[in-house]
């Protein structure tokens, strides 16, 4: 998967041999000294990681790891804002939206080892007043649930048949935990229970402010559900910072960008502002 970004990534293929070599790096040290490393980000931010934390080493191999989603955060975001990071893991997308663009962050990483990861890059970017932090999945009612713990980006809400390590966390609602919150982008990112945490959220969704949603999947009945709020797919291209509809089957890539309000974003994302990754104008 990492051979296939270095050949494709927008970013990584413009200097192919840049990306590799910080990837060998990467490896390398991490074999010799196995501890907690300080890699660069974007502008003056950077990401506390450690070996095995493939999402935030690829955004150090190739900028940003998610490329088109990351890029409309960035785009998109202005410090009156309020972003919504559902999944936040080590907080990648956390540190691009305040550490960043200087907008409010609301958090939310289940398990408890990676939210203590979570908070430690919040406080080495400067970024707690931004951000709201909580150690809670997100769910169609309050409850709680059994959780992986030893599958990094990948770690999900399980039952008891799975075979790994695996811990209880609480749950919350969307509606219950933004009952006075408006975000205007939200990132969910919760390995296939996109329909739970979206059934916990009717008013989040019919809220106007928020125009953007970044999410996994492709299941039928989350499609209808942003369909019945108003949202469609879009695919969006950084460098000309261009929206386009997406004709149906056709995915450009694992996550699907999801929007309303098409002119708004359009015109956010024309005049947001410029930055340079590893060397390129964005």
């Amino acid at each position: 998967h990492t051979a296939k970004l270095l050949y494709c990534h927008p970013l990584a293929r413009r200097n192919r041999f840049a990306s590799l070599s910080r990837m060998i790096r990467w490896q390398l040290s991490t074999r010799i000294h196995p501890l907690p490393t300080v890699l660069p980000y974007i502008e003056d931010t950077s990401l506390i990681v450690e070996r095995g934390m493939h999402g935030a080493t690829g955004n150090y191999y190739f900028g940003l790891h998610e490329f088109s989603d990351m890029s409309i955060l960035f785009h998109f975001l202005r410090p009156s804002d309020t972003f919504l990071d559902v999944g936040a893991n080590i907080g990648s997308y956390t540190v691009l939206a305040s550490g960043v663009c200087k907008a409010k962050s609301i958090s939310l990483e289940p398990a408890p080892s990676t939210f203590k990861h979570l908070l430690k890059n919040i406080r080495h970017n400067s970024i707690g007043h931004l951000v709201t932090a909580y150690c809670c999945a997100a769910g169609k009612k309050v409850d709680k649930t059994i959780f992986s713990i030893d599958r990094d980006t990948v770690n999900s809400i399980v039952d008891e048949s799975f075979k790994g390590r695996t811990t209880v966390v609480e749950v919350t609602t969307l509606n219950h935990l933004l009952a006075s919150h408006h975000p205007s982008i939200w990132k969910l990112d919760v390995e296939g229970h996109e329909y739970a945490v979206l059934m916990g959220a009717s008013e989040v969704l019919l809220n106007p402010e928020l125009n953007i949603i970044i999410l996994e999947g492709n299941d039928s009945a989350v499609q209808e559900i942003l369909h019945k709020a108003g949202f469609t797919r879009a695919e969006y291209e950084p460098f000309s910072r261009q929206l386009s509809p997406v004709s149906s089957g056709h995915y450009p890539s694992l996550n699907m960008i999801w929007v309303r309000n098409w002119k708004h974003v359009q015109d956010r994302c024309s005049a947001g502002p410029t930055t340079s990754i590893l060397g390129v104008k964005l």
